[in-house]
């Protein structure tokens, strides 16, 4: 909880995280006035719970979700307030987004996630829900939600995956795992968005010549090897609709690299990519990983006002990478609007660095933070000496919010790692550091 001067306090009394709902996987969230008092809640979604096979072989089972409803005696539990399928166990795709808005049009706030609409009865209960792709049994892993074509109702974008498509056994397109998107032979559902109009409901029939109609709108910015990771949703280039910015990655490798695409709305819910005009310059676009099998591409983007000059900025908060491939380029990127909605890179040192290791409880300074470097790609052994690299000092994975109500942005951000002992270390234990952080901005920008 905030105190009013930028700090964050944990209060048990508002909400007590031992005594909710356990997800094994949660994920994104998404926060909104589900229960209609006014006052914020909370979704979570879940990914879904892992289950290993007598064959050694694992999976994801259907989960339930996370639900906080807001109440006079703080923060409550409510995921038993969704009515789950699977004779109660859950959502059978695994959720990798989330996110909410009127999608029935009857003045409640509803939410979607992994393709699946819940509806809000208008007081924090969902009895009801829609699978608006019942034939994909993989995750959606992105998409947008807005009104795009503006008649006041919620839209909603979904993004596929290569091999996100139907079941198996339904008709499929090559032998590369893309199936064609309601058995329709003509449309190919491999790394593209698809929009659909609201309203929907319950009822709302899904699939077959009248049923709910989706319309390709954009492919993946790395073409077919693309991994949409997360979107958001504003005008960007103030023209009164609602245009997109998706965070994508690869598949292969697998989450190299990072690149924004921008998808400009003509106020009718027609978009058009204009990645290379609005967005050229994006150093990780195209930058390999050579240490490792995992890259950068994971994270969340946002679009907030970050200069205060009137627009909206991109910021694209990224994760870490087990490797030196990024160390010369920030985690946090943000892109600036000049108002038209074309963007160029801040400068690499506008965000500060991490938070230090000699600040935790417990370093002894022989701590190496367990890093792969070229010479030692698999960090096996013990190494000789403490090392820090670039990477480990790079701020990552940050919030912006204005904590301190001085009308500039701060940002939350968090550390988390695993250390390895070096040699000469008189501590026998091997040691995790995990902590959350907030970083006031006291200078106008410039």
């Amino acid at each position: 909880m905030n105190d009013g001067t930028g700090r964050l306090v944990e209060d048990k009394k508002f909400y007590d995280k031992d005594a909710v709902t356990v997800l094994q996987n949660p994920y994104r969230m998404v926060v909104a006035d589900f229960n209609g008092d006014k006052v914020d809640d909370v979704f979570i979604a879940n990914f879904g719970n892992w289950f290993t096979n007598p064959d050694n072989t694992s999976g994801v089972g259907p989960g339930v979700q996370g639900l906080l409803l807001s109440s006079p005696a703080g923060m409550l539990d409510a995921s038993n307030r969704i009515q789950y399928p699977n004779e109660g166990k859950g959502f059978s795709r695994p959720s990798h987004d989330a996110g909410a808005g009127d999608f029935d049009g009857d003045g409640d706030i509803d939410i979607t996630f992994s393709g699946y609409i819940i509806f809000n009865n208008g007081k924090g209960n969902f009895p009801t829900h829609l699978d608006l792709v019942p034939e994909t049994i993989n995750p959606i892993d992105a998409f947008s939600v807005g009104d795009f074509n503006g008649d006041g109702i919620a839209d909603i974008v979904l993004y596929f995956r290569h091999g996100n498509g139907l079941d198996p056994a339904e008709k499929q397109v090559g032998a590369d795992g893309c199936y064609t998107f309601y058995n329709n032979p003509t449309i190919d559902a491999r790394c593209a968005g698809f929009i659909a109009m609201g309203p929907f409901t319950e009822r709302t029939k899904v699939g077959g010549k009248d049923g709910l109609s989706f319309r390709k709108i954009a492919t993946g910015v790395f073409g077919n090897n693309t991994y949409f990771n997360n979107t958001a949703v504003g005008d960007i280039d103030a023209d009164g609709d609602l245009d997109i910015v998706i965070g994508s990655t690869r598949i292969d490798r697998y989450y190299e690299s990072r690149k924004v695409q921008v998808l400009l709305n003509d106020g009718r819910g027609n978009f058009t990519d204009s990645t290379s005009v609005s967005y050229p310059k994006q150093p990780l676009a195209e930058r390999a990983i050579t240490q490792v099998t995992v890259g950068i591409g994971e994270g969340d983007i946002f679009l907030k006002d970050f200069d205060r000059d009137g627009d909206l900025d991109i910021i694209d908060s990224i994760g870490w990478c087990p490797c030196n491939d990024y160390d010369d380029y920030p985690k946090v990127i943000l892109g600036l609007n000049d108002g038209t909605g074309k963007f160029a890179p801040a400068p690499n040192d506008l965000f500060p660095n991490r938070l230090e290791l000699k600040y935790f409880i417990g370093y002894d300074g022989f701590t190496d933070p367990g890093w792969r470097t070229r010479e030692n790609p698999l960090n096996t052994g013990v190494p000789d000496e403490h090392r820090d690299g670039n990477s480990q000092r790079r701020i990552k994975r940050a919030v912006f919010v204005d904590l301190d109500g001085e009308g500039q942005l701060d940002l939350v951000s968090y550390f988390d790692d695993y250390h390895y002992r070096v040699k000469g270390n008189p501590d026998p234990e091997e040691k995790n550091f995990y902590t959350i952080y907030s970083i006031v901005n006291t200078a106008p920008f410039r």
